[in-house]
């Protein structure tokens, strides 16, 4: 980061989708000049969809200049950042994709483990507040749901979050999954999700017959999954009718509907904390209509239901876009949750 006065990778102990301590990796980034009193506030970046595999481990490799751009932002406003790849990028297993408390418990460890290094964790506040992109919106979510209880026992004082661009819904285009749907091609960006969910569902919950549902070809999409980052995936599902990947109806398989919801549903209800929630009206990656769907049922349950504050904002833009451009609107909010 060209922003940050100081940067490192660090390895520290969470949870797997197994419930088993785990190994995972992530990068810590601090800003130039003096450090606070009390230490920089840390915001926790949970990364966008990269892939699963080892070879696409975000601190292991130059960041993209969009997140570059972001991180550096946020490096500039005098935040330090705290960004998990969570557990199997670049560590033994496979990166749980879309599991949203594996997610948050990694991202929530990671502030904790780098407050802990010897190194920086003195320059470190116990103050935070956690922002995600796109998978890590989803991620950011899951941290905001938890974030509170887990940090009371941690000793860490968490404040907020930012979420844009996040999934909700997903399961229920996986759980519509068949030899006749979806009926037409979709996006390339939706097949290439859909095939890291099938490989992190598989690897997840192999007490569950997924393959039993699964086309020659659907079983080589999956494996493929494991292994192959964004851009690799996305060439060779680009195109391709997901309807093809399956035998059956997936939502046939014994156990699969309410372990699937279980792993990948986004709350909408049970935020203590503010929440910051943004999408783009042109966003194609997690189509316009999930955001509409969640952040509305985000923003009417701080009136019928326990949400403590969220802030909803929609941007003229596609699914990068509004990231970018949420930062007008994110970064008075975030300074707001420090002061």
């Amino acid at each position: 980061m060209s922003s940050a006065g100081s940067q490192q990778r660090f390895v520290y102990s969470t949870v797997d989708q197994h419930g088993e301590i785990a190994a995972s990796t992530a990068a810590v980034f601090l800003p130039t000049g003096p450090t606070p009193e009390g230490g920089w506030p840390v915001l926790a970046w949970a990364h966008g969809t990269v892939g699963l595999g080892n070879d696409c481990t975000p601190s292991a490799l130059p960041r993209g200049d969009r997140d570059a751009a972001y991180l550096n932002h946020w490096l500039d406003q005098g935040y330090a950042i705290v960004a998990s790849d969570y557990v199997g990028m670049g560590t033994p297993g496979l990166m749980s994709y879309l599991n949203g408390s594996v997610s948050a418990a990694n991202v929530i460890d990671s502030v904790a483990a780098a407050g802990s290094l010897g190194s920086v964790g003195a320059s470190l506040s116990s103050s935070w507040a956690v922002i995600g992109q796109s998978q890590g919106g989803g991620a950011a979510l899951h941290v905001a749901h938890a974030a509170t209880e887990r940090s009371n026992e941690l000793g860490l004082d968490y404040r907020g979050g930012v979420a844009t661009g996040a999934p909700a819904y997903v399961e229920e285009l996986v759980l519509a999954g068949s030899p006749s749907f979806p009926p037409v091609v979709l996006p390339t960006g939706l097949n290439v999700y859909t095939a890291y969910i099938l490989a992190g569902f598989r690897e997840a919950h192999p007490e569950i017959d997924l393959d039993s549902v699964l086309s020659d070809e659907g079983r080589r999409i999956a494996d493929m999954a494991e292994t192959a980052c964004y851009s690799a995936l996305a060439d060779a599902l680009d195109g391709v009718g997901m309807s093809r990947a399956f035998t059956a109806p997936i939502n046939s398989v014994p156990g699969l509907e309410p372990a699937l919801r279980a792993y990948m549903a986004t709350p909408t209800d049970g935020y203590d904390k503010p929440v910051f929630v943004g999408h783009g009206l042109l966003d194609i990656d997690v189509p316009s209509p999930i955001g509409l769907i969640l952040n509305s049922q985000m923003w009417i349950n701080q009136f019928v239901g326990s949400n403590e504050q969220v802030d909803v904002h929609w941007y003229p833009e596609d699914h990068s876009g509004a990231m970018v451009a949420s930062m007008a609107d994110s970064t008075p909010f975030l300074r707001s949750l420090f002061t």
